[in-house]
């Protein structure tokens, strides 16, 4: 063999190899198993290879999906115009660029996106899910659960589905149809904290309060740190009498909570009298007395 056949034999044996580790690369950054940080980085690795054809296209959409999930949003919705100038009919980049966009407070933009994802892919979960979401944080919750019930048509055992279609009910006020649907959900996955402290309330609001008090009590055992949970479970203590044990639950509240929405309680205390301690944001033991003090009066509801 001629050294000029060597050479190119070993061009072609190279050239397999690079496209192997670009292959790995490429599985490596869609591996939701690594850190965010680790796939953009990998991803990024394929990018300095190549930055068009379909290798480019999935690694800028799984870029943008690791800083996604990074609260990255400006720049993951960057990564995925990118992915979708190569790949226009990625039916998941126009539905996490709508997540994106949904999670900055761009709603109706989001809408868009989630419209485009499910003209190419009508069997899209997230796209209905999502879709739903959007119309729900727009308060139009009929349209929501149009698209909830599309979803549930399609894949019969999504709790989550259930959650939300049934929190769509509650906000309409048809809490026994809110709470067949927080049932199914529960049924399907009986660990979702949300969907407990949800039907939780609707039992209060429908005058079941030792129904609800279960309720937040499981839903506070799977995540202790849900502050909704303690804050329903509350105002079901206050409702009862249990004016200390509504305080204690309060506390948690503001305990979970960030320091402005302290400054709003600590400044309410203090013009109703309660409260004589520092506007500072702080949870001090001045705070927990004005709390219990003012829950002492207020309760029972």
């Amino acid at each position: 063999m001629t050294r000029a056949a060597l050479c190119l034999l070993a061009g072609v044996l190279l050239s397999g190899t690079a496209m192997a580790q670009q292959d790995v690369s490429i599985e490596a950054c869609s591996n939701s198993d690594q850190a965010p940080d680790a796939r953009i980085e990998l991803c990024s690795a394929v990018l300095d290879v190549e930055e068009s054809g379909a290798q480019a296209a999935l690694a800028f959409y799984h870029r943008g999906l690791a800083r996604l999930e990074l609260g990255n949003h400006r720049q993951a919705i960057e990564d995925f115009d990118r992915s979708l100038a190569i790949d226009p009919e990625s039916a998941d980049a126009y539905n996490d660029r709508g997540v994106s966009y949904m999670d900055m407070g761009e709603v109706e933009v989001s809408i868009a996106d989630f419209d485009l994802a499910l003209m190419l892919d009508p069997r899209h979960a997230d796209g209905w899910y999502n879709r739903g979401s959007a119309y729900h944080l727009l308060g139009w919750d009929e349209r929501a659960i149009e698209d909830y019930d599309r979803l549930l048509e399609l894949y019969p055992d999504d709790a989550q589905g259930y959650a939300a279609r049934g929190y769509s009910y509650h906000l309409l006020g048809q809490l026994e149809r809110a709470l067949v649907d927080y049932d199914r959900a529960l049924a399907l996955d009986p660990q979702d904290a949300i969907a407990l402290s949800d039907r939780a309330a609707a039992y209060f609001s429908l005058g079941d309060p030792e129904r609800a008090l279960q309720g937040f009590s499981q839903s506070i055992e799977i995540d202790p740190d849900f502050d909704e949970s303690y804050s329903g479970r509350g105002q079901v203590h206050c409702a009862l009498g249990n004016a200390e044990l509504a305080a204690a639950d309060w506390a948690r509240v503001n305990e979970l909570r960030d320091a402005p929405y302290r400054l709003q309680i600590q400044e309410t205390l203090s013009l109703s009298g309660y409260y004589q301690g520092p506007i500072d944001g702080s949870m001090g033991p001045e705070l927990r007395a004005a709390l219990l003090a003012f829950t002492e009066a207020s309760c029972p509801l």
